[in-house]
């Protein structure tokens, strides 16, 4: 259940997991300004650090690995920090694949033309994406900082309102089915 009413809002999580969804969600209830992955790009992680010593009117949603490098001295004590990860480590691995196929990271209602395509199998990129995402999922578990809140994606996909899941290729099933069988064998 997403239950928060109050900012500032930090939304840590690895990649895959439903943290964008989350993160407009809470936005569109909560308003506030909404910094996407800020520790990304200079400029905007700037711009992020400026406005939360100035106001606590944001949520911030970011991806540990980049938490721990870009924001070694952000104080969350004021903030409602949220951990968002997956229950099913398949699924997010194939998110992560078609994605990484794809080149596209988010989806909206116009991105129905990605359901008639079929996606071919790379065992290397799929085998990156293993690697990739085993890792960050790490780095997330092992967070040192306080969470206020744990989630899983799972649990409240039926809750997010801006967004939509990954667009499903015509052979998703096969590429889950030969994902499984990859990561039996390694």
């Amino acid at each position: 259940m997403i239950d928060i009413d109050t900012l500032p809002v930090v939304i840590i999580s690895s990649p895959r997991t439903g943290s964008t969804a989350l993160s407009l969600t809470l936005h569109e209830k909560l308003g506030g300004v909404l910094f996407n992955e800020p520790g990304l790009d200079s400029l905007k992680l700037n711009n992020f650090l400026r406005h939360a010593a100035l106001k606590k009117d944001f949520i911030l949603k970011e991806h540990v690995s980049t938490l721990l490098k870009s924001y070694p001295n952000f104080d969350t004590t004021d903030c409602t920090v949220i951990r968002i990860k997956r229950k099913d480590f398949i699924s997010q691995v194939v998110s992560s694949y078609i994605s990484l196929r794809r080149k596209t990271w988010f989806y909206t209602e116009n991105s129905q033309a990605y359901q008639d395509e079929i996606i071919a199998h790379d065992e290397n990129s799929l085998k990156e994406c293993f690697s990739y995402i085993k890792n960050q999922n790490s780095m997330c578990d092992n967070y040192k900082g306080r969470v206020d809140i744990e989630l899983c994606y799972e649990d409240i996909l039926t809750q997010f309102s801006n967004s939509q899941k990954t667009v499903l290729p015509k052979n998703y099933t096969d590429i889950v089915e030969w994902a499984k069988k990859i990561h039996e064998q390694t």
